[in-house]
């Protein structure tokens, strides 16, 4: 992975002059924790003052048994001042990154606590900042609080995993520009027309199955009468097989009887309105044998009709044939037998009745058997239409869902040919992946992390620039917790480290440094800001705990803590001549180490601003950090005997040593004054913010 200023470890910029902080009363005696608690910046002004308000913690029931939990309320203390001042110092926007805050102690002493309470700090801080109207301090910023026990795999990959989940849901827009900015551009390039062209297909493929569906839905009606074994229709027509035979043939249809009656039913079911009229009378009418019957009974009922005219007019025509002198003898004959004619009326009059009476029985029996077969048929089709329409139904949402993500998949892939400069590369060797590249995920996701944080710091600058306010919209600073580094194993734990950091990243680191002690692993490259857990857990009073404990949910008052006033801040105090002058003359004390000057500068930057306006204290605190960062633990034992009694700090020249000489000729060279209890103060805070035990 390529260098990208991790070892810099992060310095604050200068800022412009402010206006002098009132005076404060020089301090008496006195540990540090007081002073760390009551030394946030200078009085407010009385609209600052209304942003003071204080907001009180929810009350919960107490808990019958604690449990070992790294995100437990604890009670406030001495932490609490140097956390809110360590909140400043990650979202302040002259806050050079990357920049790594070090929670240092053993097991057990809170740093998961601390971290959790730190973070807390972070976002409240953050909130004020968006409700301000010019802030000092970036208002958007994203958390992403890690376990490193729960890293599967290489530490980038799995980092870059967890801030991409992260980034997916708070900041979408982000996770995407990354992503791509981390992906080889001819890679992507390629990979996107090869997704297009495969959704292409599917897309084909689908809208095929969707016609055929469509198809299939239209035939469906002669798919289950005439292809579908088993159907209600196809078993009636199984079981009545020889009645409709039989029916059939008495109206001469041609082929199979089967055929025929499943075509009449396929023919009613498709009819509607008059076309149902007309398949009854075709029932009686035209099919074979009805015709004639029905010609039979007109004939027979006309016959009927004619004899029984001339029943009623016998005399008349007999009369008639009386005086034709050949046919008299015929008339008296026809006389006597004339019920002969009523009897042949009669006759004719039953053969018309059971001529129709044929042709309606005919008639009926097979609408009886189409009726049938069609109540069947569309008793089929009812179940099998729903399923098919249910089936259509979601092919075509398919079919729409996949031409939405093949438009998608085009804009990517033009999207990404742009940024590939188009498919023709010049470079052939760039137009293929490097065939040294042992492990492509992991470069990808080193490229990511570089990636989110660059887009956030442009993000953050581009902020600045515009407006010292808060704005909406992307991250401006990705604040990356790592806890539990002390249950991995010390290589383990280097490898986090070392690809956790890039630009526009803060990383809160909870470790204890003697789990790496044996491993021979610097923290001081990987940590930019010590503050030892461990040393603040041997300053807390064990029985404000206890109470804390046992007062949560008991009706004792909630315990207040001032919302954070995010117009201003007390690192943007300038150094003022004399300071610079000092730092300067102990810069040969603090050590030749680039990285342990530059730590020196910054965390006299940091601790001075408990001291406004207090020359003496910033002068003994200089001095301290000058020999925590270049002198021996003999020095500083030195310095603590020399604090002893009140007053001027008498040393004993046997244990001065050369580099202590050094820094008290350096700070007696600035006339800077030191007294025992200004001295006292500033040893207990360098010890705060010390990697030494």
């Amino acid at each position: 992975m390529p260098d990208i200023g991790l070892r810099n470890l992060g310095s604050l910029i200068p800022g412009a002059k402010a206006e002098p902080p009132p005076a404060a009363p020089k301090a008496g005696t006195g540990k540090i924790e007081p002073k760390l608690a009551g030394s946030l910046p200078p009085a407010p002004t009385p609209a600052a003052a209304k942003a003071l308000a204080t907001t009180a913690r929810p009350k919960a029931e107490s808990a019958l048994f604690a449990a070992d939990a790294g995100d437990d309320g604890a009670a406030p203390g001495p932490a609490d001042a140097p956390l809110s001042l360590l909140a400043e110092l990650a979202l302040h926007r002259r806050t050079q990154t990357p920049f790594s805050i070090g929670l240092l102690g053993p097991s057990g002493s809170g740093k998961s606590a601390a971290l959790a309470r730190l973070i807390e700090n972070v976002e409240r801080l953050a909130a004020a900042a968006r409700g301000a109207t010019s802030s000092p301090f970036l208002a958007n910023i994203l958390t992403l609080r890690v376990d490193a026990a729960d890293l599967d795999g290489p530490a980038a990959t799995a980092l870059a995993g967890a801030l991409y989940a992260r980034l997916a849901l708070d900041q979408p827009q982000l996770a995407v520009e990354a992503s791509n900015a981390a992906r080889d551009p001819g890679l992507a390039t390629r990979e996107a027309f090869e997704r297009l062209d495969a959704a292409s297909r599917k897309l084909e493929s689908e809208r095929r199955l969707l016609e055929e569906a469509d198809g299939r839905r239209a035939r469906l009606a002669d798919t289950v009468l005439y292809e579908t074994p088993g159907s209600k229709i196809d078993a009636f027509a199984a079981r009545a097989r020889g009645r409709i035979a039989a029916t059939m043939s008495r109206f001469a249809a041609p082929g199979d009887p089967l055929l025929a009656y499943k075509d009449m039913v396929r023919t009613l079911t498709d009819a509607r309105g008059p076309s149902r009229l007309g398949f009854f009378a075709e029932a009686f009418w035209g099919r074979k044998g009805q015709s004639s019957r029905i010609v039979w009974a007109i004939i027979f009922a006309a016959a009927g009709f004619g004899l029984g005219v001339a029943l009623g007019h016998q005399s008349t025509w007999l009369d008639w044939l009386r005086a034709q002198p050949q046919m008299a003898a015929a008339a008296d004959w026809i006389a006597a037998h004339i019920d002969w004619l009523a009897t042949l009326r009669g006759s004719f009059y039953v053969g018309a009745g059971l001529m129709l009476l044929s042709n309606l029985w005919r008639g009926l029996r097979l609408l009886q058997l189409v009726f049938r077969g069609e109540r069947l048929l569309n008793a089929d089709l009812l179940e099998r239409r729903r399923e098919a329409d249910a089936f259509l139904g979601h092919q075509s949402r398919r079919v729409q869902d996949l031409a939405s993500e093949v438009d998608r998949l085009s804009r990517k892939a033009a999207e990404a040919e742009r940024r590939a400069g188009g498919l023709n590369i010049a470079n052939p060797a760039l137009a293929e992946p490097s065939p040294f590249a042992a492990d492509l995920i992991k470069q990808q996701a080193q490229r990511f992390l570089a990636a989110v944080g660059a887009l956030a710091q442009k993000q953050a600058e581009g902020a600045e620039a515009k407006s010292s306010g808060s704005s909406a919209g992307a991250a401006q600073r990705i604040i990356l917790a790592l806890d539990n580094l002390d249950l991995v194993p010390a290589a383990r734990a280097l490898e986090i480290l070392s690809c956790a950091p890039a630009p526009g990243f803060v990383s809160l680191i909870a470790v204890d440094p003697a789990r790496f002690a044996d491993a021979a692993v610097d923290l001081e490259k990987w940590i930019s800001a010590p503050f030892s857990i461990g040393v603040l857990a041997g300053r807390r009073d064990p029985a404000a705990q206890i109470r804390h404990l046992l007062s949560i949910g008991s009706g004792a008052e909630a315990s207040k803590i001032a919302a954070p006033d995010a117009a201003r801040s007390a690192l943007d105090e300038p150094l003022s001549d004399l300071e610079t002058r000092l730092l300067a003359a102990l810069a040969p004390v603090a050590g030749p180490s680039g990285r342990r000057l530059k730590r020196f500068v910054n965390l006299y930057r940091l601790l001075r601003a408990q001291w406004p306006n207090d020359a003496e204290r910033r002068a003994c605190l200089a001095l301290a950090l000058a020999l925590d960062a270049g002198g021996t633990s003999e020095d500083f034992s030195a310095l603590e005997a020399a604090v002893l009694a009140p007053g001027e700090p008498v040393f004993d020249h046997h244990r001065v040593s050369q580099r202590l000489g050094l820094a008290l000729q350096a700070t007696a060279a600035t006339q800077a004054r030191l007294t025992s209890e200004a001295l006292r103060d500033a040893l207990d805070a360098v010890r705060l913010f010390s990697f030494k035990p």
